[in-house]
């Protein structure tokens, strides 16, 4: 019968042949016709526009990373806080392996870093300095009569305020045998339940005229730069991609030590995220080489290991 499909002709028009040509036929919709484009308007014929494209993901590479054992750890997670209206007591865990002093500093600012120590003006009152127990694993319990003498201290006085440079609580730990402080800035804050919780802000190590940060690498201990006998087996975490070399890659902020090299490189070009916990990857930390001074101090094998990280 042959083609039956229906063919369309220009028909006799008065109108432009520029303005003919602007016309669009659809095949979808037999006989419709979109209008010719009129001159004078400008028309955004791009609807979306294209995403943005992710900018690749510094590198930094460390050649000769060097580990320092920290003569006290504080353990975040155990720091909790006791309210007795209007005074409060706090408790937390620690490993220590020489005889440190702590002192409780209230109501001071944070001024800035001189190589990486930090500074705080006069505060408002402080503590006598206690003996801390030498041992791993110690609970120390605030004694009431430490602070009962300061009125000044409080509940209240002692919260977070819209000031960010204000520190409610600051806990100095000195060390009795060597030139050692450990920082701990803290503050109180009550929760929409009425109770009250204590939250540690940042933590700062002080190694004679030299501070650094402290920071958390998740999966240190699993990882072929754990040094410790007990933990220590052919077992060596790998790459959580390819899962056939050694992880030797720190990812920034998450602080996940999973990637090798070669698919960290591929993940800050292409992913741009944590593959453990999906955040997005802002620093890319290799190491090539570990020098150890003295090793880092074992938590537990299955807890997060605490390094130190020198900011300049």
């Amino acid at each position: 019968m042959g083609n039956s499909q229906r063919k369309f002709k220009r028909e006799a028009t008065d109108e432009p042949e520029e303005e003919l040509d602007q016309r669009i036929v659809s095949l979808d919709m037999p006989g419709y016709v979109i209008p010719p484009l009129i001159r004078g308007i400008n028309y955004n014929l791009q609807m979306y526009e294209d995403p943005p494209k992710s900018k690749p993901v510094s590198n930094v590479m460390v050649p000769n990373l060097k580990f320092s054992k920290s003569v006290f750890i504080l353990k975040k997670d155990t720091v909790t806080v006791d309210p007795i209206p209007p005074k409060f007591l706090i408790s937390f865990e620690y490993d220590a392996e020489e005889k440190c002093c702590l002192c409780l500093k209230f109501g001071q600012v944070h001024k800035g870093l001189n190589n990486g120590v930090p500074s705080f003006t006069k505060p408002i009152c402080e503590t006598k300095e206690t003996d801390l127990k030498v041992g791993k694993n110690v609970k120390f319990e605030m004694d009431y009569g430490l602070i009962a003498e300061l009125k000044q201290v409080t509940l209240e006085s002692c919260s977070f305020t819209t000031e960010r440079k204000f520190v409610p609580i600051l806990m100095v730990v000195r060390s009795k045998e060597s030139e050692f402080k450990y920082y701990v800035m803290c503050g109180l804050k009550n929760d929409y339940a009425n109770q009250w919780n204590i939250f540690v802000t940042k933590r700062r190590i002080q190694v004679g005229d030299l501070g650094y940060q402290v920071q958390e690498v998740y999966g240190l201990n699993q990882s072929e730069y754990n040094n410790v006998a007990e933990d220590k087996d052919e077992r060596i975490k790998k790459c959580s991609i390819c899962l056939d070399k050694p992880s030797n890659t720190i990812l920034m902020p998450c602080r996940h030590l999973c990637l090798c090299s070669e698919c960290s490189i591929s993940l800050s070009v292409q992913i741009g995220r944590c593959p453990m916990c999906r955040a997005c990857v802002t620093q890319i930390l290799h190491i090539n080489s570990v020098k150890t001074i003295r090793t880092c101090s074992q938590v537990g094998k299955r807890r997060k290991a605490q390094c130190v990280r020198h900011v300049k």
